[in-house]
């Protein structure tokens, strides 16, 4: 079959090398200056594809060689899909896209060897399982480049972008003029990895085959997120999602597909480089804790950083902090809280916190309840606006989160019920 196939890529090349350029693909360049311009173009991408499926169909050894193969691999001419999508598939589609690969026309990535991506298409015809990986480039995180990859757990790892990524992922929007500014800010992204089934079915149309690699990847992402909120102040947004096949060797599963873009917001977050390794050790705490009360709370935290007005930013952080604790329910609802989070900390501040918190919750309650609002508010002994008292909320919450994910006691609990704060009320009791 190998063979076969390798006649077929040699007849085509011809026709490749024939077809002129058309598809726009929008690139930056520098302009000299210590600037860059963003330019359109000319590229052979999908119109000279589908050009070069047609022309095969004339050509004599093209056709044997499809006649040799399709009697060892019929699938190769019916419909592929994994994870996410699916599409037609015939043996011109592999052929045009075997040659598109190895003259690296796909993407941002460079040209392939044939002998590589036949041993890669032998792989996938055997195990019918395929690589994939989903990449979220994040707005507004400040940090110097680091080489080594932080891995958070889960599955997710933190990196930093190449400037062919960029460049790749602004080439797939050349119709969107909005979102250049976006992607010139670009340094680092959270990216999960995960195999999903591949489906290869004779018929014209096929179910793919169920699979929640492709969810269960989302959602982890969406709790690393989360973890970077945790770990410190800031806003970090995520611009898009680009889902990216790991395997070249077989078309309809390849290359980039950007989804719409999650946050444009103004954020900013800074990460300093002696803070990487207490961020990875964090993120790993946290993705081991299994209190599922800890995830809504990380998932509110998030959500605070990224409100525009100060008063919703109150509330996401006080429902945060009511999961954690007081997740019961029970009554006395501000004095309970208060009083679970002054066991968190030095004995000699217990009642800083427990009145910091009894403030904060009264601003909470006028807030939620509708009463006027005041150009200021009494917390921790002083006059404060809201955006202030926002800032105090948020810091409570991540002062509970962070340790409730470091302390010994409480990070490997499956939950935060009554029995466990009234333990710290009275411990050895």
């Amino acid at each position: 079959m190998r063979a076969a196939i390798r006649l077929a890529v040699q007849s085509g090349l011809p026709i490749w090398d024939a077809i002129t350029p058309t598809d726009l693909w929008r690139v930056e360049r520098p302009t000299g200056n210590g600037g860059s311009e963003i330019l359109l173009e000319s590229r052979k991408g999908g119109k000279a594809f589908v050009e070069m499926s047609h022309a095969l169909e004339g050509q004599p050894e093209f056709v044997a060689a499809r006649s040799l193969v399709l009697e060892v691999q019929p699938e190769l001419s019916g419909w592929i899909g994994s994870a996410h999508h699916g599409r037609a598939l015939d043996f011109g589609n592999v052929v045009a896209h075997l040659i598109a690969r190895m003259q690296g026309a796909c993407d941002d990535r460079p040209g392939d060897t044939l002998d590589g991506l036949l041993d890669e298409l032998d792989t996938l015809l055997r195990t019918r399982s395929v690589g994939f990986s989903v990449v979220e480039p994040l707005q507004g995180v400040h940090v110097e480049p680091f080489s080594e990859e932080l891995a958070l757990g889960a599955g997710i790892v933190l990196r930093c972008l190449s400037d062919a990524e960029v460049e790749g992922f602004l080439s797939h929007d050349a119709t969107v003029e909005g979102m250049a500014p976006l992607f010139g800010g670009l340094l680092v992204a959270l990216e999960a990895r995960f195999e999903a089934p591949l489906l290869l079915d004779v018929r014209e149309m096929g179910t793919a085959p169920r699979s929640d690699a492709l969810a269960d990847a989302l959602g982890a992402l969406d709790s690393a997120l989360c973890a970077l909120h945790c770990f410190k102040a800031g806003s970090a947004g995520v611009v898009f999602q680009a889902i990216r096949s790991r395997q070249r060797a077989l078309p309809g599963l390849d290359g980039t597909r950007l989804l719409p873009p999650l946050s444009s917001l103004a954020t900013h977050y800074t990460l300093e480089h002696a803070e990487l390794d207490d961020l990875e050790r964090f993120a790993q705490h946290f993705f081991a804790s299994q209190l599922p009360e800890l995830r809504l709370a990380a998932s509110r935290l998030r959500d605070a950083e990224l409100r525009p007005w100060p008063r919703d930013a109150i509330v996401d952080a006080f429902v945060g902090i009511e999961a954690l604790l007081n997740p019961s329910g029970a009554g006395e609802l501000s004095f309970r809280i208060a009083m679970n989070y002054a066991t968190l900390g030095l004995d000699d501040d217990s009642y800083t916190r427990y009145r910091r918190l009894r403030d904060l919750y009264k601003v909470r309650s006028k807030i939620v309840h509708g009463a006027k609002e005041a150009d200021k508010y009494l917390v921790d002994g002083a006059y404060l606006a809201q955006g202030e008292i926002a800032s105090k909320a948020k810091a409570v919450l991540r002062d509970v989160i962070k340790h409730i994910v470091g302390s010994p006691d409480l990070k490997d609990l499956n939950s935060l019920d009554d029995e466990v704060w009234e333990a710290r009320y009275f411990p050895g009791t």
